[in-house]
């Protein structure tokens, strides 16, 4: 990358490098475009390449009948134990406004 093509990126992308910095950044990014050519460079076979992704098998739900905090009436404790509510809902205090 040469200065003015640093200077054209700057302006495209409406930043502000310092001139005392320009030479860093420039150093910075043809070490970047440097690594990419690098990685265009590398010969991938896809026959060969092995999936590196994993099969999560999920256990079966299950009914926990003997368990008090499975029970049938669960919904009717849990709303008796908020603070307010209005048709079986808990009730809070208004946040947002049309």
């Amino acid at each position: 990358m040469k200065s003015t093509d640093l200077n054209n990126l700057s302006n495209l992308s409406y930043l502000n490098i310092p001139e005392k910095d320009a030479q860093n950044f420039e150093n910075s990014f043809n070490s970047i475009l440097d690594y990419i050519q690098e990685l265009n460079s590398i010969d991938i076979n896809v026959d060969t390449i092995k999936p590196t992704y994993y099969t999560q098998y999920l256990r079966e739900d299950v009914e926990l009948e003997d368990n008090l905090a499975f029970s049938g009436d669960i919904k009717a404790k849990i709303i008796d134990a908020m603070p307010q509510t209005k048709d079986n809902y808990l009730t809070v205090k208004t946040i947002l406004n049309k």
